[in-house]
């Protein structure tokens, strides 16, 4: 699991991914096979709802698949320092998606 928000007491904006590393017969039957995504709030969650994601020095863009998340085109998290290089658990829930640098 890995998350990203605005305030780790008491965010108000979030992103929390992941990922299940085994899949059973019930996951893949209801397209759970894939990683989870929730922005904010439950209202706005799927699996496998990116088509891609950009993550660049001090950013990320998630590019949200049409109609995957109530009218979200993408959400950009930028931070300070680029956490990403040492953050082997967000390449792991992303692995079917090709990450740019």
């Amino acid at each position: 699991m890995v998350g990203f928000s605005d305030n780790g007491d008491n965010p108000n904006q979030y992103i929390i991914l992941q990922r299940f590393m085994k899949f059973d017969a019930q996951d893949i039957k209801l397209g759970m096979n894939s990683y989870y995504f929730e922005y904010l709030d439950q209202s706005n969650s799927g699996y496998g709802v990116c088509s891609n994601i950009v993550a660049e020095k001090g950013k990320i863009l998630f590019i949200i698949k049409e109609q995957a998340l109530n009218n979200i085109e993408q959400i950009e998290v930028i931070f300070d320092e680029n956490v990403i290089e040492d953050l082997e658990a967000f390449k792991i829930i992303f692995s079917e998606i090709i990450l740019k640098n």
